[in-house]
């Protein structure tokens, strides 16, 4: 259900100013919603991943979430067998998850975004084993085609957008740095991170920008410089 088989590639990646559109728009229709999807984009989240969330996964002082992946090396999966993603049924993959097989990996969130959180969190007086969002990947899903009508966004999007987001926005800030990126997104092909860095802004008229001052701190270009009292 991923959608990007026949989708035009701009629409694999949500826009910084159109995921903040988006949360704005999430929290106006339904709080719980918004949180979901503010915890999705602003942790580069899989959809899988944030509906698998309890309270115990939440570090508070630290603004940490331990997420659980579900990404595998091999064709198995966590839980014994492989659904097609368009009926991923979460009771199912937590009945039968095979903790072995996990991952769990800290990520920071920010602190904005872990305040609303935990306010949310208290509120729904859930144990801190119990998962917070109680609703099937297909329903999720519809969720986010609704949120992306309130917000007049585009419908080609899906919510692997938000993750998309967030590459691009590490890419940016880890200045295209693969390994950090990879660490960040928890790709573990660094080689996956280029369809992020493609998206930098840096172009060729800014790469000749920079290497035009790096000549400048060193010193005049050899050409204009004199051997023997002529020009080279």
């Amino acid at each position: 259900m991923s959608g990007t088989r026949h989708k035009p590639e701009r629409y694999l990646y949500m826009l910084p100013e159109e995921f903040h559109k988006f949360i704005v728009a999430a929290y106006e229709w339904d709080i719980v919603q918004g949180m979901l999807w503010d915890i999705t984009g602003n942790g580069g989240f899989r959809i899988s991943e944030t509906l698998l969330l309890r309270p115990m996964d939440f570090n508070w002082e630290e603004s940490t979430i331990y997420v659980t992946t579900l990404k595998q090396k091999s064709a198995g999966s966590l839980y014994g067998f492989k659904p097609k993603s368009s009926s991923l049924n979460l009771d199912l993959v937590r009945e039968h998850m095979d903790p072995t097989k996990t991952i769990v990996i800290p990520i920071m969130i920010p602190k904005r975004t872990m305040e609303i959180c935990k306010k949310i969190i208290d509120s729904l007086n859930l144990r801190p084993d119990e998962h917070i969002f109680k609703i099937q990947r297909i329903w999720a899903w519809r969720c986010f085609k609704k949120i992306l009508t309130r917000a007049g966004l585009s419908p080609l999007y899906s919510p692997h957008a938000l993750r998309h987001c967030q590459g691009i926005m590490a890419a940016e800030v880890f200045k295209g740095n693969p390994i950090k990126i990879a660490k960040r997104m928890r790709h573990k092909n660094p080689n996956n991170i280029f369809r992020y860095v493609h998206l930098l802004k840096t172009d060729e008229k800014e790469m000749v920008k920079y290497l035009e001052e790096q000549q400048a701190n060193k010193g005049k270009n050899p050409k204009e410089e004199k051997t023997d009292g002529e020009k080279i």
